[in-house]
């Protein structure tokens, strides 16, 4: 209760005035608006986004464009629709899908370093782009107009029979540990299998994978990235309502059965939405490095929370915010350096690994 202050004594501050006080009201605000906001932060990256570039376009012509009034045959038009907005939206499907993919690894294998690339689905990707990419592609139009089209085919492809190898082996292995070795090994082997493919490619086809291993959020097109979209909005809200099953499964295998979990149905279910997430990701974009390791950390360090009704949602919007921004500052490093590209890899790893480092000096552990 706010008291009034003394007379004769020169007074006090008003408890209600207190730096403490004003400091968790808006922390309390913040909590409770954070929905808001980061969806109106969002929105602006977004408009951030689409006016970044080497071609200027004014906020006038970004506005006549959201409302359907720019010209469709212009220039600016032409450059938004088919260039930007694809940009854009990719940013926003990646991050919300590697961000839920990394919330269910990590309470899936009850562990902190867990990603999304854990159990190899992005190897599988990989070694198959590299077989298509190194062994069987020619250079020239035609198999170049067609490599564009098959690229997310082809690494889908590597990602679905990974997948199902994974899920074979989740039936005889019933200890996460245990599967997560497997995958980690599936992994090494598969890589070894790449570097040596590697080692007998020529040039032109090594460089041919090699950019696509770097990642571009302009690899797919505009239909690939809403399709992932909508899939990720579909996959949050089944997770959202399926949320108590996913605090449960924290508490351990023993207990969760106790509380009648179906252990075997909730391994396939989290073990299948994660390695479609992933194989479409990598297969649109590339395996992109970090987000789903360090989204559900940077949550849990804003929020305190490690309730999955809050860690998803936050996560996910945290995961869109992130790539939106490492594409901001990869087109603005593009306009001040007049390079062709930057890899989304690198400047995504200069983001994660300082959030990443401080967030261990800072809690002096990753797991809650």
């Amino acid at each position: 209760m706010v008291s009034a202050p003394r007379s004769g004594r020169g007074g006090r501050w008003f408890e209600s005035t207190h730096p403490d006080f004003v400091l968790k009201f808006i922390l309390s605000f913040f909590y409770k608006y954070s929905t808001f906001f980061f969806v109106a932060l969002i929105l602006l990256l977004s408009i951030i986004d689409l006016l970044c570039g080497q071609v200027v376009i004014t906020f006038k012509e970004l506005f006549e464009f959201m409302i359907f009034k720019l010209t469709p045959n212009s220039e600016q038009y032409q450059i938004l629709y088919n260039i930007r907005l694809p940009r854009v939206i990719n940013a926003i499907s990646a991050g919300l899908c590697l961000s839920i993919a990394g919330v269910l690894m990590q309470t899936f294998f009850r562990n902190p370093l867990a990603d999304p690339y854990v159990l190899g689905i992005s190897s599988g990707s990989a070694l198959m782009m590299a077989i298509y990419t190194m062994l069987f592609y020619s250079i020239s139009y035609f198999y170049d107009y067609l490599y564009n089209l098959s690229v997310p085919f082809i690494a889908g492809f590597g990602a679905v029979v990974y997948m199902f190898f994974i899920l074979l082996v989740s039936y005889r292995i019933k200890n996460e540990v245990s599967l997560l070795i497997v995958g980690i090994l599936l992994a090494t082997l598969t890589n070894s299998i790449i570097a040596i493919i590697q080692s007998t490619a020529l040039s032109d086809k090594l460089r041919s994978f090699i950019i696509w291993n770097f990642s571009s959020l302009s690899a797919a097109t505009l239909s690939q990235g809403l399709f992932l979209l909508l899939l990720s909005l579909v996959v949050l809200f089944v997770l959202y309502k399926n949320s108590t099953s996913l605090d449960i499964w924290l508490l351990g295998t023993e207990q969760a059965q106790l509380t009648g979990l179906n252990i075997k149905s909730f391994r396939i279910f989290i073990l299948f939405i994660t390695s479609i997430l992933i194989g479409l990701s990598t297969s649109f974009y590339g395996p992109i490095s970090f987000i789903g390791l360090i989204i559900p950390h940077l949550s849990r360090l804003i929020f305190k929370q490690n309730i999955h009704k809050i860690l998803l949602i936050s996560s996910a919007l945290l995961g869109c915010i992130f790539m939106l921004v490492a594409d901001i500052l990869s087109q603005l490093f593009i306009i001040f350096t007049k390079s062709q590209s930057l890899p989304l890899n690198s400047i995504i790893s200069l983001l994660a690994l300082p959030i990443l480092v401080s967030i261990i000096l800072k809690r002096k552990e990753l797991w809650n």
